[in-house]
């Protein structure tokens, strides 16, 4: 007898988890010339030239991510295809998913939330509570 499969048409499960932007990821389009996104070292660079300490800007971009990652990996795990996606760079509309996750706070939740209109499940993961 050979084995049979449980459900021999798996379903897709596809997932959006929306990042926040952080004041690191701001500041460094902010002070980038031309259009042009300034890397961590010319970010670093220009913050202290300015007299502003990188090191608290960098530490929550640092958390930040590694909260996304986390995110991200639980979701494989569980069987999503996952993309992730800035807050920033999000279309008028969302694509058909199985999943809509935002790492952030109520402004990328709320953020995420105006661009699904279906019935989509949102979930909310807030990466900073402390502030």
């Amino acid at each position: 007898m050979g084995v049979i499969p449980s459900n021999p048409i798996e379903e897709k499960r596809n997932a959006i988890v929306i990042c926040k932007r952080t004041r690191w990821k701001f500041e460094a389009q902010r002070l980038g010339e031309n259009g042009m996104i300034l890397s961590d070292e010319e970010l670093e660079r220009v913050l202290l030239q300015r007299n502003i300490d990188p090191r608290p800007l960098k530490l929550k971009e640092d958390e930040q991510r590694k909260a996304e990652e986390m995110i991200v990996n639980q979701l494989r795990e569980n069987g999503f295809s996952v993309r992730l996606e800035d807050v920033i760079n999000l279309p008028l509309r969302l694509p058909p998913l199985s999943l809509v996750v935002t790492a952030g706070g109520d402004g990328t939740f709320l953020a995420a939330t105006s661009l699904v209109f279906d019935s989509t499940p949102v979930v909310g993961i807030n990466t900073d509570p402390a502030g």
